[in-house]
């Protein structure tokens, strides 16, 4: 008998509670409505964004180098050679740490860009190619206007900027292939293409840099410690050495790829990768709906307060 008086309850107030919502279903549909029609302006309002992505492999000749750099390490406790490392070594982790660093940003990245490309750009006209900026730069005469928000830096700086840098690039190792995903979004599909291959690029170059130096130093140790010593056993492990440090040189001055090379180069995307409007649209329309249903109930329950 009280399974039933417990079923009927349940009924009654699962009925009531269908009740209130017909009773207020004006409101509900107001709501759901407006949170529709808002949800599609603020939808179209948001600029598409480009992505542009590469597949990179770990560079043949960085991978050689692990080898010849052996031998090398064993007489790192006989010296002070600075940043003595194997390049093969966790190099693609490297790269890829140095790639969302500051340092690099600000020194490889910044300088072979437009700035304005990156902390003022609004919007890509597709049919002129022209890139439209907001009301903190002015393309005219090339000057930066942030004085409402900035007085004393109307410029970005660096910093700012490397916020922003921070949030338009991605970087994925597979950890079964090792292979490196590098993708980098903007509001024009070309600026989105042309900066990946600018940190393609730049990467290569910067650590190649990195193990020129090392090598060069690793050379000069070397003949120094030729030249101080006088048995012959070291004598053939350290001409073993010096001639593996000159291969090592010699890769550094000859591969361009020398940390990454591609599997599949960074194209010019023809579709924009977010944001996704008809999903938005939804959850626009679905939380208004949600918020119809909680004011409908918020007012019953006002009103039957009143009555009691």
């Amino acid at each position: 008998m009280n399974q039933i008086n417990t079923k009927n309850i349940e009924d009654i107030n699962i009925f009531d509670f269908f009740l209130i919502l017909w009773k207020r279903k004006l409101t509900i549909i107001a709501t759901t409505t407006i949170a529709a029609i808002l949800s599609v302006i603020f939808s179209l309002s948001l600029p598409n964004i480009y992505t542009s992505s590469t597949l990179l492999i770990q560079s043949d000749a960085n991978q050689s180098l692990a080898s010849n750099f052996s031998g090398l390490s064993s007489l790192a406790s006989l010296s002070n050679i600075p940043d003595l490392r194997s390049p093969g070594e966790n190099k693609s982790k490297e790269a890829m740490a140095r790639i969302r660093s500051y340092n690099f940003f600000e020194n490889q990245f910044l300088p072979n860009i437009k700035l304005e490309n990156l902390m003022a750009a609004r919007k890509w006209e597709p049919e002129l190619d022209v890139i439209k900026y907001n009301n903190d730069f002015i393309k005219e005469t090339n000057t930066w206007v942030r004085a409402v928000k900035f007085p004393y830096k109307p410029k970005p700086s660096n910093q700012e900027a490397f916020k922003v840098y921070s949030e338009i690039i991605n970087l994925y190792e597979d950890q079964k292939t090792f292979f490196v995903t590098l993708s980098v979004e903007h509001i024009s599909p070309k600026v989105a293409s042309a900066w990946n291959k600018i940190i393609f690029n730049e990467i290569n170059a910067y650590m190649r840099q990195i193990d020129k130096s090392i090598a060069e130093e690793s050379i000069k140790f070397l003949k120094d410690t030729s030249l101080n010593n006088n048995i012959a056993d070291i004598d053939d492990s350290i001409s073993s050495l010096l001639k593996e440090q000159l291969q090592n040189l010699m890769f550094t001055e000859s591969r361009k790829d020398y940390i990454y090379s591609y599997i599949e180069a960074p194209y010019i995307p023809e579709k924009k990768s977010k944001p996704s409007r008809a999903l938005i649209c939804i959850m626009g329309t679905f939380l208004g709906g949600l918020i119809g249903v909680l004011s409908a109930l918020i007012l019953n329950f006002k009103e039957t307060w009143k009555l009691n």
